[in-house]
Formats: structure tokens, C-alpha cells, sequence
């Protein structure tokens, strides 16, 4: 099938089923709007204002064991008619589902070709919408969570004012998915489906209950993977971190011996592919972790720079940033707090976090008018220090002209030339 053919299709149905409101807003895969960071930072600050008023808060992760490729047609057909796509355009859908065969080729040698019965075409572009409509009616569940889908990562988060609430929670909570799958015809990886109890390090909660799904116990850990980020049961991150740190320290070493061989725009490229998308992913959550854990990513950003330029150790990071015209990781944060402050306010975003600004409290003109009011919190660890106060702080802390931008372009833009300057006002 022609891919701008494909193409066209998915866009008529995105469009067809956002103008209907099919999609639920816990769904942050694939979708205009959304994406991982509004994902991850949405729940993190739910789970911080949590630990902040003394809530006791948990996760469940649920593993779906290779859920695209086990999808069954006529279910997902009758889903997609209950969407609302029905005649022609349903039995377009049946045509491109049903009777595909796939087979391994290599080198001139092919294998038999073998129907493929379930599962949405991989590499597709029509495929992860598809399984968006699939799983959409997860959420239908009358569950005692609040769950966060992305695509095929489903993960349920749970509030409540005491463990055995939670607990409670989580098992009834288990017996209904286990209906879902069986109705939907999936599977759960049960060896990576895991839960974790988040709390401050002085309240740790004890396992003295059994977690099972389907007779099998589901494990406890003290940090999982969510999204590409790190979240450990304190709201510390140290462990993603540790694993930003991992993934730099052979890169930053190989750099020394590239920077002779590189143009000055080849070696801008590299420094943003292999050393700055580690950075920014995500930073706007774990830059307030302690200035310990930090130390060590800090050490590595003045380091790959200055290996990259050949410069020598002993360098001054300010000429290095200054002369590079390369932002340090303080200022990566601030800006990433204050994108995702303009976007969720602007609407560019679909967060579910609302910042209030101060024009909702009083019409007077002042000029922290259109700044974000400020939430009051009991602790500085989940609450001052938190993502939605570091959000805060940083968005009120621009100038007018970063403001007033007409689009998320023009806004880091003027954002990144402002943090440039000598000496522009983060504290």
C-alpha cells in the first residue's frame, strides 16, 4: 500500500475520532499534544503533591506481552465501529487488516509465507492508531487507580490515606484487568509486570501483604522504568541519575579523540545528539535532585565540552559555554521548566496539570499579572522543590518578550537567546 495513501487515512481518522472526543485523556501515546514528558511530569507531580500532604501513593506497571502484534482483527473491527467508522470506510479497514502473510528474507533465500491472523501491520503508520482505538476502552473499567497509557505502556497509579487502602485497591483492581485481558484476548508479562510503594526515606513501607494475578505474585521493586525515566520509590532520582551518568561517561571519553577530525557544526551536532538528549530528557523532573547526586552530571557536560574543543581542563566553564554558545545543565532545566510552563498554558500541550495564573485571584494590572500563582506546600523535598514549583518559579521568572511569543518556536527562541545573556535572573 502507497504510504501517503496510508497516510491520508490515518490523518481522516485522527481527525474523525479527536472531533468526536473518542480518545480518553489518560492516553498520552501518538496524539497531537501529547508525549512522554507531559506523561511523566503530570504523574510526578501528582505523586509529589501526595508525599507532600503525608498521602500514601503506589504504582502498578502492567507489562502487555507483545501487545501490538496480538491484537484480534474482528474485535478491533467492532471497536472501530463503535468509534463510529462504519460502512465503506469499516470494510476498507477489514480489507487492510485481514489476509496479510509475512515471510523472512535473506539474501536470495525467502521463507514460506505464513498469514498473519491478529495483530496490527508493524512499522505501519495506520498501525499504532489502531492500537490506540484498541485499548482506548481500558479506562471504561471502573477502577479504583488513575491510570497513564502510552500506546501499550498502561500503568495505574493509587492514592489513599493508609497501605491497606492502597493494597485493597490494587487487588480488586487486578481481578477487573484480568477480565479486560480475557475479553480482549492479550496477555500480561507477569515477570515484568511489577508494583512499587512511593514514600519519604524516614517512612519506608513494609511488604507484609501478597500481591497475585492469576496465582502468580507480582514483585515489589524500589524503582522502575516509566517512559525512559527512572522512578524510585523516594522521588529522588538518583537512579535515573546513575543511569544518565552511565550512559555519558564513555561518550565524553570518546570525544577527545573526535574533536580534531570535526567541523565546528559537526561536533554542535554530536554534542546535542549523543550528550544534550540525555540532559533535557526529563530534567525539568530530576535537576532539583541533591547537588551530590547532580555533581556528577555536571562534571561530565564541562567535561565533553571542553574534550570536544580540545581545550584544557583548567578552562573556566563560563568562557566554555560563553564562547560555545552552549547552555549549562542550570539552564537546560530552567529552560525546560519554562517550555513546558508556556506550552501547558498556551494549550500547545494536553497537560492535566493546571497552572493557575494570577488573573483568576484579582483583575488589578500588576506586572505578575499573567504570572502562575503560587501553590502553598508543607515540605521543601516533594513540595518547594518540587516539579510544580520548580515549573512555577522558573515560568514567572520571564521576561515580557519570552512571554509574549505567538508560538512554541518563537518562545525558545527568545527563551534560549535571554539565557544566553550575561547574566539573565534564574535564582
Amino acid at each position: 500500500m502507497s504510504k501517503i495513501l496510508e497516510m491520508v487515512v490515518k490523518d481522516q481518522l485522527l481527525y474523525f475520532l479527536d472531533k468526536n472526543n473518542f480518545f480518553v485523556p489518560q492516553q498520552y501515546g501518538f496524539r497531537q499534544g501529547m508525549n512522554t514528558q507531559v506523561a511523566v511530569v503530570d504523574m510526578v507531580i501528582k505523586l509529589q503533591t501526595a508525599l507532600d500532604s503525608g498521602t500514601f501513593a503506589a504504582g502498578l506497571f502492567v507489562d502487555f506481552t507483545k501487545a501490538f502484534d496480538t491484537i484480534n482483527h474482528n474485535l478491533l473491527l467492532n471497536k472501530l465501529e463503535v468509534a463510529g467508522v462504519r460502512g465503506n470506510a469499516l470494510l476498507w479497514f477489514k480489507s487492510y487488516l485481514q489476509n496479510r502473510t509475512q515471510y523472512v528474507e535473506i539474501g536470495n533465500i525467502k521463507s514460506d509465507r505464513i498469514k498473519i491472523d491478529v495483530g496490527v501491520p508493524q512499522g505501519s503508520i495506520l498501525g499504532p492508531l489502531l492500537f490506540l482505538v484498541f485499548i482506548n476502552d481500558f479506562t471504561a473499567n471502573t477502577l479504583h487507580g488513575i491510570p497513564t497509557l502510552f500506546a501499550d505502556d498502561t500503568n495505574i497509579f493509587y492514592f489513599g490515606d493508609s497501605k491497606e487502602e492502597i493494597v485493597l485497591k490494587m487487588k480488586s483492581d487486578l481481578e477487573i484487568i484480568k477480565k479486560w485481558v480475557d475479553l480482549n484476548m492479550l496477555f500480561i508479562n507477569l515477570s515484568k509486570t511489577k508494583y512499587i510503594f512511593f514514600s519519604k526515606p524516614s517512612n519506608k513501607i513494609e511488604s507484609d501483604f501478597v500481591l497475585e494475578y492469576t496465582d502468580t505474585v507480582i514483585g515489589r521493586v524500589s524503582y522502575v522504568k516509566f517512559l525512559g525515566f527512572y522512578l524510585d520509590e523516594n522521588l529522588l532520582w538518583e537512579v535515573h541519575v546513575n543511569q544518565v551518568v552511565k550512559k555519558l561517561s564513555p561518550i565524553v571519553r570518546m570525544l577527545r579523540r573526535l574533536n580534531s577530525v570535526l567541523s565546528d557544526k559537526a561536533k554542535k551536532c554530536i554534542y546535542y545528539g549523543l550528550i544534550q538528549s540525555h540532559l533535557v530528557y526529563m530534567n525539568v523532573i530530576w535537576c532539583n535532585a541533591s547537588s551530590v547526586v547532580l555533581g556528577s552530571v555536571n562534571i561530565l557536560q564541562n567535561r565533553a565540552i571542553k574534550n570536544l574543543y580540545n581545550l584544557n581542563h583548567r578552562t573556566h566553564t563560563f568562557d566554555v559555554y560563553s564562547s560555545s554558545g552552549l547552555l549549562n545543565f542550570s539552564k537546560l532545566s530552567f529552560l525546560s521548566a519554562a517550555y513546558f510552563g508556556f506550552a501547558t498554558i498556551k494549550g500547545y500541550w494536553l497537560s492535566q496539570t493546571r497552572f493557575v495564573l494570577n488573573t483568576e485571584y484579582h483583575q488589578y494590572p500588576t506586572r505578575m499579572t499573567n504570572r502562575i500563582h503560587y501553590r502553598r506546600f508543607v515540605s521543601t523535598k516533594y513540595g518547594l522543590k518540587g516539579v510544580y514549583n520548580k515549573i512555577c518559579h522558573d515560568y514567572n521568572k520571564l521576561p515580557e518578550n519570552v512571554l509574549d511569543s505567538s508560538s512554541l518556536c518563537m518562545f525558545k527562541k527568545r527563551l534560549k537567546k535571554w539565557l544566553l545573556s550575561e547574566n539573565p535572573c534564574l535564582e
